[in-house]
């Protein structure tokens, strides 16, 4: 298949191995992260965002399992609009639907639906997102700019503070 890194942001310390990766268009890496698709199929939608420390693996080379003679190997499947916690890590043999976020220190392995919010270690699905929140993750894939107040208006913390005096 061939290494194919469509990211718009890839941080100069992420390590990405293997030749059978495949990142879409529009995603973000983060620093510290590791991807290793030296084994299996690793393949990153569109517009994902792995936050910084996220590590993901298609192979388990825990000691026990080499020693065994056994090993975990599978292909990881992120949909589109994916967003991955700080410092989570996902497994062989997993696939996240579309627009599911993956909470911080999560330890994920399985396949989880589609507008899934996925917590905990081991991972489980808490709930599904409202479509408020589904709109909202198509919204912090998209860079907008922000704005600052006009000459002569005041924000809205410093209108509290005034308020409060």
């Amino acid at each position: 298949m061939g290494n194919r890194n469509d990211a718009r942001f890839t941080a100069p310390n992420a390590t990405l191995l293997g030749d059978k990766l495949t990142v879409g268009e529009g995603t973000w890496i983060g620093f510290n992260c590791l991807l290793d698709a030296q084994v299996a199929e690793l393949e990153i939608g569109r517009w994902c965002d792995i936050s910084s420390g996220a590590h993901i693996y298609t192979h388990s080379t825990h000691l026990r399992c080499t020693e065994r003679g056994e090993k975990i190997i599978g292909p990881v499947k992120l949909e589109d609009h994916v967003f991955i916690g700080a410092n989570s890590v996902i497994l062989p043999d997993t696939k996240i639907g579309h627009h599911s976020i993956v909470g911080a220190l999560s330890v994920v392995r399985g396949s989880f639906p589609p507008n899934s919010l996925i917590v905990g270690a081991p991972a489980k699905l808490k709930r599904k997102l409202t479509s408020l929140e589904r709109r909202g993750s198509r919204q912090r894939s998209a860079v907008a700019p922000l704005s600052a107040p006009r000459r002569g208006e005041v924000s809205g913390s410093i209108r509290r503070a005034r308020a409060r005096s």
